[in-house]
């Protein structure tokens, strides 16, 4: 039998464990996993029965946002609580990582960590690199070695397919024969496999953790989605591994399991592939929480709009963990879990928060009159032209602004004009029998021009907020 080996997501874990009393949480941020799964959104032709199991026992966030859709300054983001412009870790330029501008900042897990926690990671929970040697020690306890991330590769170059002639190497896949390459060739089988190990370690340790696991020609379009379904599907089979090694080891009714994308990704809708842009597929995510201690949320969908920032907060709270410090950013939606039947305003008002999401996005332009101006458009430290893409999700509207961007300052020119908009009509998919997951009806028409008052009311939200 053939299989796909499909590098675009990865199965990602890391650990963070207490000693004493307290809950456990098993973090898995999974790579480039957008919201497609049956029983937590409603896609029937990907096989994930381990998704789907733990989505009938979960609190499911139907709009959850990123709030960068590249890994990145993803990652700098929900890993420290702080968005992209306070991390100042964007895409093409700005500071490699967070601790470049915050050396002092404390990240999720060290957060855990100060607080009784042992905190043992592995797998791509910050981006290789990013901040170096994956922040260890000052993340991570050092009962044993950070289990890093390991890129794979097509081991037959002949066999191997790209999305264009200048990728990466990680924007391959290939299929692999069962027999020649089996599970434990794949570093998310090894991965996997380390965190079931790590997990009797702190069992036998004693006291609650918390884990983090962290997957054109019209022949080649069907060949790109029939292997990102593939890798989804695999990295579904990990996920139950160590679902079923928390079951087998008694410790799941303790367990709070968080299992969200890094950002969302395309697969040919408006023509675009992978992630790096504003558009809905780009920054939304699935979102599923477990808390066993929570049985008003089991089974549950919500509507409420949550980000990935707000994961430091709500996480902290739900285990009954110190509540972190007043620079941390983002709300915690916590109080959603005994009130899960809330719409979308309602959860609101319940957080004190406006029901609103709001993502960014870079682009530079090679010349401001040159035609298709918005082709080639990566930013690096020497670009000219740079803009910086606001982009806001509310109730049956998005409103993207780009803004010219001051380097002297590192923030958007917000005293000027937009250089372009975009607005996006959502009350077909917000309403009560909403198309939210049909992704091929998902921001078709830039209706801007139309709805004046709508870009006003927006264009001054997005100010509010980000000025």
């Amino acid at each position: 039998m053939v299989a796909y080996n499909y590098i675009f997501a990865f199965l990602l874990l890391a650990l963070f464990i207490t000693i004493g009393e307290g809950k456990n949480v098993l973090f898995m941020p999974v790579d480039d996993l957008r919201p497609e799964m049956l029983e937590a959104y409603d896609q029937k032709y990907i096989h994930t029965p381990n998704l789907d199991r733990l989505a009938k026992e979960s609190f499911v966030f139907q709009r959850a946002y990123c709030q960068h859709a590249v890994c990145i300054p993803s990652r700098n983001s929900f890993m420290t609580g702080r968005r992209p412009d306070t991390t100042h870790v964007w895409i093409g330029f700005g500071n490699a990582n967070f601790r470049v501008t915050g050396p002092d900042w404390i990240s999720l897990p060290e957060h855990f960590k100060k607080n009784g926690y042992t905190t043992l990671g592995g797998g791509k929970t910050f981006h290789p690199n990013s901040p170096p040697n994956w922040d260890e020690p000052k993340s991570w306890s050092q009962d044993q070695p950070y289990f890093p991330f390991s890129l794979a590769k097509c081991p037959n170059t002949t066999t191997a397919h790209k999305l264009g002639a200048y990728v990466a190497d990680i924007d391959t896949w290939c299929p692999l024969d069962e027999k020649e390459y089996p599970d434990s060739y794949h570093y998310d089988w090894q991965l996997a496999n380390h965190t079931i190990h790590t997990l009797k370690y702190l069992k036998d340790k004693g006291g609650p953790w918390f884990v983090a696991p962290e997957p054109i020609p019209i022949e080649i379009q069907q060949s790109i989605r029939h292997a990102y379904y593939a890798s989804v599907s695999w990295v579904d089979s990990q996920i139950g591994r160590v679902l079923q090694a928390l079951d087998d080891m008694s410790l799941a009714d303790d367990t709070l399991v968080v299992l969200f994308g890094d950002h969302g990704f395309q697969l040919g809708e408006h023509d675009s592939w992978a992630k790096m842009t504003n558009w809905e597929l780009a920054v939304r995510v699935p979102l599923i929480i477990r808390a066993p201690w929570k049985p008003a949320s089991a089974g549950k969908r919500s509507h409420a709009f949550v980000e990935l920032v707000d994961l430091y907060r709500t996480i902290s709270e739900l285990v009954g963990a110190p509540s972190p410090g007043d620079d941390i950013e983002g709300v915690s939606f916590a109080s959603l879990f005994d009130s899960p039947d809330l719409n979308a305003h309602e959860a609101a008002l319940a957080l004190n928060k406006t029901p609103a999401a709001y993502s960014q996005y870079t682009r530079c332009l090679k010349s401001i009159d040159a035609p298709k101006q918005w082709d080639n458009n990566s930013c690096s430290e020497t670009s000219k032209n740079k803009f910086m893409g606001y982009s806001v999700r509310v109730p049956n509207w998005r409103y993207t602004a780009w803004m010219e961007w001051d380097d002297s300052r590192l923030k958007a020119k917000w005293e000027s004009e937009p250089y372009a908009v975009e607005l996006y009509d959502h009350h077909k998919s917000d309403g009560a029998d909403g198309t939210e997951n049909d992704f091929n009806q998902c921001e078709i028409e830039n209706v801007a021009d139309k709805n004046p008052e709508v870009v006003k009311e927006l264009q001054n939200q997005l100010k509010s907020f980000f000025n």
